[in-house]
C-alpha cells in the first residue's frame, strides 16, 4: 500500500484556518488530489526541535522521467536559506519549487544525469528567478533559522506533480506553530523622474530590471528583487522588525532627489541608492519606498569668432577658449549658480575650439558667457534655420545670457550658441550753437557733462552710456548690428539750455536730437558691427526769456467761432490746446483736437481753430494752452465774444448776372452794416453803413452795376457778430 505522509507546513492558499476540523478537512482533500495525480508519491519524516518545523530526510528512488518538482513549500522565517548544490540564493519568506527537467533518461540514486535543466520558480509571483545546468541528482541543504543553532541536512525527494495542483498547494508557510509571525509587504516603484523633481509626475516610466536588495537592521542581506517591466517590485510575508533597501543604480542614471513631496510619490534613496531604516509593524506596510532616477542631460556647446560678421558659425570660423560658461538653475523660485567650465579645445578633435560641455539634472536654466572686455559684442541670435548653427546669445537676463531653457531625463541641449564679433563704436559731441542755426560753426564750444545713452529700438534696452568730457565729446561701444537712438540728458546747470533746430546740414555738422523716441532722442540709426559713427551730435542753445504771446483773438464766422493766435521765441513747445468757458458755467472746458507746435524757432509763428459747437446765446470766453515737451503748460491771455441768438441771413440767387437780394431776418433791434469785398478782402462798396434796423425781416437789394464777374465776399456785421457770404456774378 502507498505510503504518504503530507508536512504539516503546507498551508492553504487562501488563508490559515483556525479551525482544527477545517484544517484536517484541508489535509483530506490534499491527500485525494496527490492520489488522483501520482502513481507513487513519497514524502520524508517530519520532527520538531523546538524552533520550527524540518525535513529528516527524503528518499529519492524515483525511477520515472519528466518533470520532478519539489512540492514540499520552502515558507522561511529565518534570515537566509542557500542551497549549496544549486548554488543559488533562495529568499526567505516566499514559496518556491525547483523544477528538474530531464529527456528521456530516468532519476536514480547516486546517478550523473548531464542535460539537467534547473527552473526555480516563485510561487507568489510565477517569476523565474534563476536557470541552471548541473550533472548531479542530489545534495546536502542546509537551513539556517533564527533562534535555531542546529544545522539540518537532507536529501531532495523529487516527486511528478501536475503544475495546476502546484500552483494551488505551495504557499508560505509559517515553522513555529507556537510563535505568531506578523508577515507584513515592501515596495513600491523605480521610475525615471524626467523633469528631476524628485516627483512621479503623470507620464514618467518605469525603470524595469533594477535588482533591489533587501537587508536587515544588522546588514544581513534577506531577499532580492529585479523590478518588473512597468518598474515595480514588492517583497511579501516579511516578519516585523526593523530593514532598509539598496537599489543597484542603473548603467548612465543618478538617484534623483529625495524626500520632495508627498511620500506616496516621491524618491526615498540617498545618492548611493539606499533608502533609511525603516520598521514593520502589525499594522505598517512599507509600500510606499520608491527609486527616482534620471539620466544626466548633455548641455553645450560653442563660443565662436564670427569672422564674416554673418551671424551664424562657419566651419572656417575660429573658437574662443579661455571663456568661463555659467550655468545658472531655477528653483524654488530663485535661479542659482549651477555649474561653471571654461571653452577648450573639443576632446578627440585636432582643432575645434572654444568647446564645452555639462552634464545636469533635468530641470530649467540658463546660460552666461564671461566675456571679459575685450572689444567684442554678441552677435545676433537665432539667426538662419540651423539651431547648431546661430547664436542663442539674447541677453534676457543680463549681458551675455541666453533665454531659458527646459531639459528632460534623456535629452541633449547641444545646440547654445555664442558668437562674437567687433563691436561698433558711436559718438560724437554736444556743442552751444550759440547763433542758433543748427550747424557746428568754427569756434562754437563743446559743452561737458551732458549724459549720453544708447539704446536699441526693437527692445528698448540699454547698450551704453557715456558722458560727455571737457569739450563735449562721448563715445559708447559694445553695439552689434541693431537700430538705436541715442538720449542725451542735460545736468541741473544746464537746465536752461535748449535744443537747437535738428539736421539742418550735413550729417557731420548738424543736431540729430529730434525727439523721435521722447524729450532729448534722436530718429533710429542703424548700426553695423565693427564700424564708427562719429556723426551724432546734440546742438544746444542759450534761451532765457519765455514764450512770447503776440496775440489771441475771437471771430464769430458761419462755421462757428474761429480763435486765432501767434507767437514768437517758442522753445521746447509740444501743442497747443483751446479752452472754452460760455456764461454761466463754473470753469474752462478743453476743446477737442490738438495743434502742434511749429517747432523751435524765434520767429512768429501763427496759429487757427475754429468752434463750430455753438448752440448757446451768451458770452464765450476763449484761452489757448500751450504744452512743452516735458509737460509744462503755460495759459495766453482771455477773450471773450457775445453771442446773440441766431439771426437768419440768406442771399439769393446765388450765383447771379444783374443782381442779388439780401435778406436779414432780427431776432432783435440791431446795428447792421453790409460791405462787398473782393476775392482778396478789400473793400469794394458799402451797401449799408451801421444803421439802426428793427426787429424783423428786412430785404436789402445788391446791385451788380460796375462789378465784374468773379468771386466777392458780402460782409455782414450784426451788432459787431460777423457773417461773410461768398458772392459768385456772372457775365
Amino acid at each position: 500500500m502507498m505510503k504518504v505522509i503530507i508536512p504539516k507546513i503546507i498551508k492553504s492558499n487562501f488563508k490559515t484556518y483556525k479551525s482544527s476540523y477545517l484544517k484536517k478537512l484541508h489535509f483530506l482533500l490534499f491527500l485525494l488530489l496527490c492520489m488522483c495525480f501520482h502513481t507513487d508519491v513519497r514524502s520524508e519524516k517530519i520532527s520538531f526541535d523546538g524552533s520550527g518545523y524540518f525535513f529528516d530526510s527524503f528518499d529519492k528512488t524515483k525511477t520515472e522521467s519528466g518533470t520532478y518538482v519539489n512540492y514540499a513549500s520552502q515558507g522561511l522565517t529565518g534570515d537566509n536559506f542557500l542551497n549549496r548544490f544549486y548554488n543559488t540564493p533562495f529568499l526567505p519568506g516566499r514559496s518556491w519549487v525547483a523544477a528538474e527537467r530531464i529527456w528521456n533518461k530516468p532519476l536514480s540514486v547516486h546517478s550523473n544525469i548531464t542535460s539537467l535543466q534547473q527552473r526555480y520558480v516563485d510561487l507568489s509571483t510565477g517569476m523565474a528567478l534563476r536557470q541552471a545546468q548541473a550533472n548531479k541528482t542530489f545534495a546536502t541543504s542546509n537551513l539556517y533559522f533564527i533562534g535555531n543553532e542546529k544545522v539540518i541536512s537532507h536529501y531532495f525527494e523529487k516527486n511528478i506533480l501536475p503544475d495546476a495542483l502546484r500552483s494551488a498547494l505551495y504557499n508560505p508557510v509559517n515553522f513555529n506553530p507556537h510563535k505568531v509571525f506578523v508577515e507584513r509587504s515592501i515596495g513600491n516603484f523605480v521610475w525615471e523622474d524626467m523633469n528631476g523633481n524628485g516627483i512621479q509626475d503623470t507620464g514618467e516610466p518605469g525603470i524595469p530590471d533594477v535588482y533591489v536588495h533587501l537587508y536587515s537592521d544588522s546588514d544581513v542581506l534577506i531577499d532580492t528583487r529585479l523590478t518588473d517591466y512597468q518598474g515595480f517590485y514588492a517583497f511579501d510575508f516579511i516578519p516585523e522588525g526593523f530593514y532598509r533597501l539598496r537599489f543597484d543604480i542603473p548603467t548612465t542614471y543618478t538617484p534623483t532627489f529625495a524626500f520632495e513631496g508627498d511620500p506616496d510619490v516621491d524618491s526615498d534613496i540617498d545618492s548611493l541608492g539606499e533608502t533609511q531604516l525603516f520598521e514593520l509593524t502589525i499594522d505598517f506596510d512599507a509600500m510606499d519606498l520608491d527609486a527616482g532616477f534620471y539620466r544626466c542631460i548633455p548641455v553645450g556647446e560653442f563660443v565662436w569668432y564670427d569672422f564674416n560678421l554673418n551671424d551664424v558659425r562657419d566651419n572656417f570660423e575660429n573658437g574662443i577658449n579661455g571663456l568661463e560658461i555659467r550655468l545658472y538653475k531655477h528653483d524654488t523660485m530663485v535661479w542659482s549658480l549651477f555649474d561653471t567650465v571654461v571653452t577648450g579645445q573639443k576632446p578627440n578633435t585636432p582643432s575645434e575650439d572654444g568647446y564645452w560641455k555639462l552634464c545636469v539634472p533635468p530641470g530649467i536654466y540658463y546660460v552666461e558667457v564671461d566675456l571679459p572686455s575685450s572689444g567684442l559684442v554678441r552677435v545676433r541670435p537665432n539667426i538662419g534655420n540651423d539651431p547648431e548653427r546661430d547664436s542663442d546669445i539674447t541677453n534676457y537676463y543680463g549681458p551675455f545670457t541666453t533665454d531659458s531653457f527646459t531639459v528632460v531625463s534623456g535629452q541633449m541641449k547641444c545646440d547654445i550658441g555664442a558668437g562674437f564679433y567687433p563691436t561698433a563704436i558711436v559718438g560724437n559731441k554736444v556743442w552751444l550753437d550759440t547763433n542758433r542755426n543748427g550747424i557746428q560753426n568754427t569756434g562754437e564750444p563743446g559743452v561737458p557733462g551732458v549724459l549720453a545713452e544708447v539704446f536699441e529700438v526693437s527692445t528698448d534696452s540699454l547698450l551704453g552710456s557715456d558722458t560727455t568730457d571737457n569739450i563735449g565729446e562721448y563715445y559708447v561701444s559694445n553695439i552689434g548690428r541693431t537700430d538705436i537712438f541715442v538720449r542725451f540728458t542735460l545736468p541741473a546747470d544746464l537746465s536752461h539750455l535748449l535744443p537747437t533746430v535738428p539736421r539742418n546740414g550735413s550729417d557731420e555738422l548738424d543736431s540729430d536730437v529730434d525727439n523721435t523716441f521722447g524729450l532729448g532722442t534722436t530718429r533710429s540709426i542703424h548700426i553695423e558691427p565693427a564700424s564708427e559713427n562719429f556723426y551724432i551730435d546734440f546742438g544746444v542753445f542759450e534761451f532765457l526769456l519765455p514764450l512770447e504771446w503776440l496775440y489771441v483773438r475771437a471771430v464769430k464766422e458761419s462755421e462757428g467761432h474761429t480763435i486765432t493766435w501767434a507767437t514768437q521765441n517758442e522753445v521746447n513747445t509740444s501743442h497747443f490746446t483751446v479752452e472754452r468757458q460760455i456764461q454761466g458755467e463754473s470753469d474752462f472746458v478743453e476743446l477737442p483736437g490738438k495743434i502742434a507746435a511749429n517747432g523751435t524757432a524765434a520767429i512768429q509763428q501763427s496759429y487757427i481753430y475754429t468752434d463750430k459747437g455753438i448752440s448757446k446765446s451768451g458770452m464765450y470766453t476763449y484761452r489757448v494752452r500751450q504744452t512743452d515737451l516735458d509737460g509744462k503748460y503755460k495759459y495766453s491771455h482771455e477773450v471773450n465774444l457775445l453771442q446773440y441768438a441766431e439771426h437768419q441771413i440768406d442771399l439769393f440767387p446765388n450765383p447771379a448776372k444783374n443782381s442779388s437780394n439780401l435778406t436779414i431776418h432780427l431776432t432783435q433791434d440791431a446795428r447792421v452794416t453790409v460791405m462787398i469785398l473782393d476775392e482778396t478782402g478789400a473793400l469794394v462798396t458799402k451797401v449799408l453803413t451801421s444803421s439802426n434796423t428793427p426787429k424783423g425781416s428786412h430785404q436789402i437789394p445788391l446791385g451788380h452795376d460796375g462789378l465784374k464777374s468773379g468771386i466777392y465776399i458780402v460782409h455782414i456785421e450784426v451788432d459787431g457778430q460777423k457773417t461773410l457770404k461768398k458772392l459768385v456774378i456772372l457775365e
